[in-house]
């Protein structure tokens, strides 16, 4: 199966065609996403759950502090 940030693209492409999301938003969805992966170990999208996500909003609080 493809790694999370082989779907990163087409998620932010989605976000803008789709959902019509503006520029900065799609910015920020990227650097979050981008963050996540490179924390993550860029993991299987099915290997993303409540816990992971809460790991991690943890460690943004912590470092962004």
């Amino acid at each position: 199966m493809a790694k999370l940030s082989h779907h990163l693209r087409e998620f932010l492409e989605y976000l803008e065609l789709s959902k019509g999301r503006s520029a900065l938003t799609i910015r920020n969805y990227e650097f979050y996403l981008r963050r996540f992966i490179d924390w993550a170990d860029d993991p299987e999208p099915s290997a993303v759950n409540q816990d992971m996500i809460h790991k991690f909003r943890l460690h943004l609080n912590r470092i962004e502090d």
